[in-house]
């Protein structure tokens, strides 16, 4: 997500919510325009009980992707797994578990966490 993508935040957080977010603003030719409505998408988020620390349009809306992925996954963790339930494990245990037997028969591959076993990128 960078500003070329702003109104495609809005409606990947319209899609994983399935809540019709107010309407846009028209013109997004301009930063500014990419900006409010990056924020419009935050403070979204932010009322959906979701804490971003330290992310703010404007890192978005430049292409920081450390900054962007770290929003997006929790975007997707809040909206598309929070409720999924395996075996009796939370949302993000059942995603690790879920993990774990997919890549279960790659050799040298062990996934422990979703912090360091990705550093690496698999």
């Amino acid at each position: 997500v960078n500003c070329r993508e702003a109104v495609r935040l809005l409606k990947l957080l319209e899609v994983l919510s399935s809540d019709k977010l107010p309407p846009r603003e028209k013109k997004t030719k301009m930063r500014v325009h990419k900006v409010a409505i990056i924020n419009q998408a935050l403070e979204y988020i932010k009322d959906k009980g979701v804490k971003l620390v330290g992310i703010g349009p404007e890192e978005i809306c430049d292409g920081n992707k450390k900054l962007t992925l770290g929003m997006i996954w929790t975007i997707i963790l809040r909206f598309a797994i929070q409720d999924i339930s395996v075996e009796e494990l939370s949302a993000k245990e059942g995603l690790l578990l879920w993990c774990q037997r997919k890549t279960h028969p790659y050799k040298n591959v062990n996934v422990q966490n979703f912090h360091t076993s990705f550093k690496d990128g698999l």
